[in-house]
């Protein structure tokens, strides 16, 4: 593996030869804390490296003033975790670097051997995994309590999606530029344009995400995986919703700041086919002979009591239903125009009523279903996509007020 492919899977630090005078030199004060130019120095080149970007000095200086702040900010966060005594113990450190290596399809202790042969620094690529897992803890222990996701939310975007099926989806991956300071907007727009140029000209945008993106999904390489237009930002979505698949549109203001989008890939929600759902069905058919009507009733609702396919079959054969109990399995579809509509709604290792057909009364169970394949989102999904936008919005009001509370000295 490449250093470029190390440095992006792990956002490592690499840390040039540098002299003692120059590893002194401050460039700012987070609090009681400094920041050397070593350390910008070092992250600066691995930004630029694992983004693709060329490391020359015009690129060094259009990056500098978003690198610096995210050094700030990973400064900041792992202050407030040790104001509330929470930190990363050598078990979550050890858990990171496996992830790394799974990700990286690395042996087990691949990646120190990797980062060995590059020449990186594991103190610099520990401290910045512990200040990515010391935030996630906060931002469980302190906000997630906060985000609320109700039924009514989530009932809504499911039945939108379902009124919307056979229309587009879109995969997107984002990076976010928040606007912290009102006089800062000027330069972080054009800060914005400067990657959208670099990643027109190639650079790796995923990178880009990861490393400038303030967005929650920075941690997913910018990725939000599949929406659907009216899920997006209306700005956004004015933006997006005629490109073509691998297009880079912005920048975009929003209340948020501004942001880069690139349209990975459009697809069409598909529904399910109700008609290629398979079941594993059983039957016992009273015929209505030599009896009334309501006599067979009355033996075929002795079925209701089975618990299990087996349960059914005995059931049957103590009620003298006709054999054979198993029908195999069958499509919803191939059913005659009568059994349909009456198999169809019956849940998994559930008893029909007795219904008449023909000249007999017949009872049916399902053993088990299989549902054809769906693009569909489920509910579960649906939720977790509305936390996490939810959550999103609070730890960047989280991180603004750390920064309004901190003492922040620049020196370049």
């Amino acid at each position: 593996m490449k250093l470029a492919r190390v440095a992006l899977l792990a956002v490592l630090a690499l840390v040039p030869a540098a002299s003692a005078q120059e590893t002194m030199r401050i460039a700012a004060v987070v609090n009681d804390e400094a920041i050397s130019f070593r350390d910008l120095e070092a992250r600066l080149r691995l930004v630029l490296i694992s983004s693709n970007i060329g490391d020359t000095p015009e690129n060094q200086r259009r990056a500098l003033p978003q690198v610096l702040r995210q050094l700030v900010d990973e400064r900041l966060q792992l202050q407030e975790g040790k104001r509330l005594n929470i930190d990363a113990s050598e078990d979550d450190i050890k858990d990171a670097f496996r992830r790394i290596e799974e990700q990286g399809n690395l042996p087990p202790g691949g990646l120190e051997e990797e980062i060995k042969q590059a020449g990186v620094s594991r103190p610099s690529l520990v401290e910045q995994i512990r200040a990515s897992l010391v935030w996630q803890k906060l931002l469980r222990r302190q906000v997630a309590s906060q985000v609320q996701v109700g039924d009514d939310e989530v009932d809504e975007i499911l039945a939108n999606i379902h009124r919307t099926k056979d229309l587009p989806e879109l995969r997107v991956v984002e990076i976010l530029l928040g606007i912290d300071k009102p006089e800062r907007e000027g330069e972080i727009r054009r800060f914005a344009e400067q990657l959208i140029e670099q990643a027109r000209a190639g650079a790796d945008f995923n990178a880009l995400a990861r490393q400038f993106s303030e967005a929650a999904s920075a941690a997913t390489s910018g990725e939000i995986g599949w929406v659907l237009p009216n899920q997006l930002d209306e700005a956004i979505e004015r933006e997006i919703g005629n490109v073509e698949p691998g297009a880079v549109v912005g920048p975009i203001r929003t209340a948020a700041g501004y942001h880069i989008v690139r349209l990975a890939e459009r697809r069409l929600l598909q529904a399910p086919n109700a008609d290629d759902v398979t079941v594993n069905l059983r039957q016992a058919l009273f015929p209505l002979v030599g009896a009334s009507e309501e006599e067979v009733r009355q033996r075929a609702a002795s079925m209701a009591q089975a618990k299990s396919c087996p349960d059914f079959e005995t059931l049957a054969e103590e009620a003298k239903a006709v054999r054979p109990y198993s029908l195999g399995r069958l499509k919803i579809g191939d059913l005659n125009a009568t059994l349909k509509p009456v198999v169809a709604p019956i849940e998994s290792g559930k008893v029909s009523q007795p219904i008449k057909v023909a000249e007999a009364i017949v009872v049916f169970m399902v053993c088990d279903k299989t549902e054809p394949p769906s693009s569909l989102p489920k509910y579960d999904e649906v939720r977790e996509q509305i936390f996490r936008g939810k959550l999103a919005i609070v730890a960047r009001r989280y991180l603004r007020d750390l920064r309004r509370a901190a003492y922040l000295d620049f020196r370049t």
